[in-house]
């Protein structure tokens, strides 16, 4: 039995955001990719230092043991350039505020079965409003507009609808690479807050879910056979 969990249980939406197009052949190859690969290290030990430096207020040498001795060793360095390029960023941008919420998590339901998780890095309540943040630590910030709206508008209607946060301004922290004037890469930050990017509307929702189950099944098939080649050639 081969197993789909992967599709069946979407990822957080800024991943699941990733692999979504407005055709559903295109659709369809993102989450077959999503199925074949798996990442050898992920970015969790720096999303734990960033977050209790938020929550916490560890300081930088705490922050870098944290990266440096947890997880994947081939992550390790990619951890730690995320979690050097945010405390760069909060000296300039000091995140000042009380810890609001533990582990806030929603979701956003795409049928009655398949819903999409909607988990800040934290919640901070600064002065008399609350605002999430979500770190996303990824080396490239390669997601279009229409991906960025999609994004914005599944936040929207699964945070923002909520009281609490009527009037928050949520933010979205990257830290790509980029080149300084030295041709050297080096993590710069990029924020993404609440209302910079215009919502989807409900048709254009509703046409965006549709064309995810439209690509399911094709994604699956093409999984299906993807493993059958691979039997094959190692028979």
């Amino acid at each position: 039995m081969i197993n789909f969990s992967k599709l069946d249980r979407p990822p957080a939406a800024e991943n699941w955001v990733r692999m979504q197009h407005r055709g559903v052949d295109k659709t369809a190859l993102k989450m077959f990719n999503f199925l074949r690969g798996g990442p050898i290290w992920n970015y969790n030990s720096s999303k734990v230092a960033v977050k209790s430096r938020i929550e916490h207020r560890i300081d930088l040498s705490t922050a870098q043991k944290i990266v440096t001795r947890s997880g994947s060793k081939l992550g390790r360095p990619y951890n730690l350039d995320v979690v050097n390029a945010f405390f760069d960023y909060e000296k300039e941008n000091p995140i000042d505020g009380v810890q609001a919420f533990d582990d806030m998590y929603e979701r956003f339901p795409l049928s009655r079965q398949v819903s999409i998780p909607i988990k800040p890095l934290t919640v901070v309540r600064e002065g008399k409003s609350f605002v999430p943040y979500f770190l996303c630590p990824w080396s490239s910030v390669n997601l279009t507009d229409y991906q960025a709206r999609l994004l914005f508008t599944i936040v929207e209607k699964s945070i923002f609808t909520l009281t609490d946060f009527e009037d928050s301004d949520g933010k979205f922290l990257f830290f790509p690479k980029v080149k300084n004037q030295f041709g050297h890469e080096e993590r710069k930050p990029m924020v993404w807050s609440r209302g910079q990017f215009p919502l989807l509307s409900d048709k254009e929702l509703a046409e965006q879910i549709k064309i995810y189950f439209g690509a399911k099944p094709i994604a699956k098939n093409l999984y299906i056979e993807f493993l059958k080649r691979k039997e094959e050639q190692s028979s």
